[in-house]
């Protein structure tokens, strides 16, 4: 008796996913302005439909929208749905790279809620470290090591912010740009 039900109730899920695409898709296409406007709109619409690759570019957007207006809760939220996403999808090269970017945006975001000594800050910018190993040294080094840098220097764990500190000396050379130094 049981199993028409989960046939009607599956059937319903995969209605619901596909009329979320349609939504998604008539918006991206017929209202551009919506993507840049309310990226979170769309973020929505591609998560319920299991698009969840395309929702993440979407949940970025929206985090790093958020920033630009300073609603930095709202930022932090969005940031957090695309990183619970990308936690269900395998681990690929692509996969990692999202990854950092969402965890490197979410730094900032965090450091200006919860203080830049909050545990939270030091777990994204940890966590963006660790990707960067996995990725190679990327470009997005420099803020991850920066932001852990200010992290531990307002713990006062002087000794760990002093290697950090070292490891951006030593980026900023190597990229031979004064600008970083600063």
């Amino acid at each position: 008796p049981l199993a028409p039900i989960r046939m009607a109730s599956e059937l319903l899920k995969r209605t619901r996913q596909e009329y979320h695409q349609r939504i998604a898709q008539v918006l991206v296409e017929r209202f551009p302005e919506s993507a840049e406007t309310q990226p979170e709109l769309l973020a929505h619409h591609f998560t319920e439909a299991g698009l969840w690759v395309t929702a993440v570019e979407y949940w970025q957007r929206a985090g790093l929208r958020g920033i630009q207006r300073s609603a930095y809760v709202e930022a932090i939220s969005h940031f957090t749905k695309g990183l619970e996403l990308l936690n269900t999808l395998p681990e690929t090269a692509e996969r990692i790279r999202q990854e950092l970017s969402v965890q490197t945006n979410l730094g900032p975001a965090l450091m200006a809620t919860k203080g830049f000594g909050a545990p939270e800050v030091q777990h994204a910018y940890a966590r963006a470290r660790e990707l960067c190993r996995q990725v190679g040294e990327t470009a997005q080094l420099f803020p991850v090591l920066r932001g852990l840098s200010t992290f531990y220097i307002v713990r006062a764990e002087i000794q760990t912010a002093h290697e950090l500190a070292k490891e951006l000396l030593v980026l900023a050379q190597r990229a031979g740009d004064p600008a970083m130094l600063v």
